[in-house]
């Protein structure tokens, strides 16, 4: 990476306000501390996607950047996004969200496509992964939506 590219990286993720939604404290205490070291001034938390979304519609500035575990109590990470770009807040209908689950599943991954999160992480995420995915959705990229083999042209 050159060394604009890094400047400009580090500069970025030093920008960046992070919730995590995550019901596993131990989960949740990793991620902030990665973000941490990642030099992310400001990391949240919140325990179900119903807290998330509360905290979210009273202080929709609070963040700029999302990390929605998909199994959650209550209310899954899928449907908290659907409700999240349904929002009557244009900054949380157009929310960077990075889908964090241990399931690697195609369906899963396409579901959360079409409501245009930015990155599909499978638990273990490592730094350098987490990394890579704050700054996709720190730049606005959202992933595609994949073609199942059972759709026709």
């Amino acid at each position: 990476m050159a060394a604009d590219e890094h400047n400009s990286s580090v500069q970025m993720l030093k920008s960046a306000s992070v919730l995590i939604v995550e019901d596993q404290n131990f989960v949740r205490d990793l991620l902030g501390r990665l973000l941490t070291s990642l030099f992310i001034p400001k990391v949240v938390s919140a325990r179900s996607a119903e807290e998330a979304l509360t905290t979210l519609e009273n202080e929709p500035d609070l963040v700029n950047v999302l990390i929605v575990d998909f199994e959650l109590p209550g209310m899954n990470g899928v449907t908290f996004i659907e409700r999240l770009r349904a929002s009557s807040h244009r900054q949380l209908k157009e929310m960077p969200v990075v889908m964090l689950t241990g399931h690697n599943d195609m369906g899963l991954y396409r579901d959360a496509a079409c409501l245009g999160i930015s990155a599909f992480l499978v638990k273990p995420a490592g730094p350098a992964t987490l990394k890579a995915a704050l700054e996709e959705a720190l730049t606005g990229r959202r992933i595609a939506v994949p073609r199942l083999a059972t759709e026709t042209e």
